[in-house]
């Protein structure tokens, strides 16, 4: 027997695309044989792994809709977050004591920026809550694989990959997080004041979702309006299906 190698992978993941998901799969190994597999995974080879993706939406779905997940889609569910999650742990590249670039750095101005924003999602408040505090649910949205997160008063977290950083200072399951949070391409040291507070509304109604961010150096307010905007809240949207895309829902 020769022994082959190859990976699926699919680049965008959501429920808008469930039932036309683009498929990357290739073979890693070399050989007659691997391009023979290769052809095959290529061709048949992947719809397993399609159709198990499909499940798991199909779950976050009904989740997202606040009805009963039937008992197997349920466990088809918690087995992908705990594949993410083991993905993550094994692909991790972030050490105990994350280092900040402090040889030469770009003046981002003076730390009076601030934003407020509100987003409404159909789903739980705690839902939302796990999408920003669990390895697993951000590593699924923001498409990385070495997201660390120190789930604790004190604890520390490195997310996108390295891009956003920081410490907890508050913690409340479901409702609240209070942190302090900086870009990897601020000034060394230099850290912004961050307060979310997620509420659910009336039965079946979801929830509603308060970030009050201070402290961010006047030059990048743009930009960390669009990360919260487009790359966290958005995304989650997009990802596990709770809610419509928001257009401007920053209060100024």
């Amino acid at each position: 027997d020769t022994a082959v190698a190859g990976s699926i992978t699919f680049p965008e993941v959501t429920m808008d695309d469930r039932d036309e998901l683009e498929v990357k799969a290739t073979a890693s190994s070399r050989g007659e044989a691997s391009e023979v597999f290769g052809r095959w995974l290529r061709k048949e080879g992947y719809k397993t792994v399609e159709k198990v993706v499909q499940e798991f939406l199909d779950a976050l779905h009904a989740k997202a809709g606040q009805e009963k997940v039937p008992e197997d889609a349920a466990e088809k569910m918690r087995a992908a977050f705990a594949a993410a999650e083991k993905m993550a742990q094994v692909n991790k590249m972030v050490t105990p004591d994350v280092a900040t670039p402090t040889d030469e750095y770009e003046d981002k101005g003076d730390p009076t920026g601030r934003i407020e924003l509100q987003e409404d999602f159909f789903c739980s408040a705690s839902d939302v809550y796990d999408c920003l505090t669990l390895p697993s649910r951000i590593n699924a949205y923001s498409r990385c694989s070495d997201t660390m997160v120190e789930l604790r008063v004190g604890g520390r977290f490195n997310m996108f990959a390295g891009k956003t950083t920081g410490g907890f200072e508050e913690l409340t399951h479901g409702g609240h997080i209070k942190s302090k949070w900086r870009m990897a391409d601020w000034r060394p040291g230099q850290f912004s004041n961050l307060r979310i507070d997620i509420h659910d509304r009336a039965a079946g109604e979801g929830c509603s979702l308060e970030l009050v961010q201070d402290g961010i150096p006047n030059q990048c307010v743009e930009s960390v309006t669009h990360h919260w905007k487009e790359l966290v809240l958005n995304q989650i949207k997009r990802t596990f299906g709770y809610g419509n895309l928001s257009g401007d829902s920053l209060l100024r």
